[in-house]
């Protein structure tokens, strides 16, 4: 991992933080919003 990324351990505990607080999943629900309202996404 590239050093202005920091170690890779405070990457790895940053990432699991993000998915035990449901961040990514609200990141993907907000791009499927956007794209969807931008007509390039279609929901069945």
């Amino acid at each position: 991992m590239p050093e202005k990324y920091g170690s890779y351990v405070t990457a790895w505990r940053r990432l699991k933080r993000w998915q035990d607080e449901g961040i990514w999943k609200k990141i993907v629900e907000r791009l499927q919003e956007k794209a969807y309202r931008k007509g390039e996404l279609e929901l069945e």
